[in-house]
């Protein structure tokens, strides 16, 4: 548990309005005594300000100054959560249950999300720029248009996922398991797919430098994969 003091001096240097002050007083994320603000960052109210549309965004600005640290939520279950455009950059989210969870447009930058359990999640325009989603079960997700790159997807379970004009420039794909999904459009560049399982994936204009390791049954012309004749 982490207990936290802030005074309403330090939260409006930093750029709080009065919307957002009232919203955390009349919420009780927080109690203020004098002008002084006092709560305990538990799982429990972190969670609750996930989940409050009226509390998220104000929750990822003070954890973007500096003023509440991440998001730390191993294994906690958010399972069918709305997390829309959520704040969770650098979360430790590890072995999280997010099944059939709204994530499309979230910030996950650098967030802990091995072993996360999300399946069938929407993760559509979400930035997993450098997370580690190793292990992770991302089958039937939806990815399309999320910025993957340089993401650890190591031994990911991927099956059937679409990750259509995803951004995978740079990520590790080692060992894991493509068949079936859908990367037509997606940047490949410099991605490690090496011992990946690609049967029935679907490749058609990804991105590949010509110079990158060759794909079976695909060819690269004009920087786009094609299969081969």
């Amino acid at each position: 548990m982490i207990h936290i003091e802030l005074t309403r001096a330090e939260l409006l240097a930093a750029g709080a309005d009065c919307d957002g002050l009232s919203v955390f007083d009349s919420l009780a994320l927080a109690s203020w005594g004098g002008d002084r603000l006092r709560y305990e960052w538990t799982e429990d109210r972190q969670i609750w300000a996930l989940l409050c549309e009226d509390v998220r965004p104000h929750v990822g600005w003070l954890i973007d100054v500096g003023l509440l640290p991440r998001i730390v939520l191993p294994r906690a279950d958010l399972s069918g959560a709305d997390l829309s455009g959520a704040y969770l950059t650098g979360a430790y989210l590890t072995g999280a249950y997010l099944s059939g969870a709204y994530l499309t447009g979230a910030y996950l930058t650098g967030a802990n999300l091995s072993r996360a359990n999300l399946r069938d999640a929407d993760l559509s325009g979400a930035d997993l720029s450098g997370a580690d989603l190793s292990g992770a079960d991302l089958r039937w997700a939806d990815l399309r248009w999320a910025d993957l790159s340089g993401a650890d997807l190591s031994r990911a379970n991927l099956r059937d996922a679409d990750l259509s004009w995803a951004d995978l420039s740079r990520a590790n794909l080692s060992r894991a398991d493509l068949s079936g999904a859908d990367l037509s459009g997606a940047n490949l560049s410099r991605a490690d797919l090496s011992g990946a399982d690609l049967r029935w994936a679907d490749l058609r204009w990804a991105y590949r430098y010509s110079d990158d390791p060759p794909i079976p049954g695909w060819t690269v012309a004009d920087c786009r994969l094609q299969r081969s004749a």
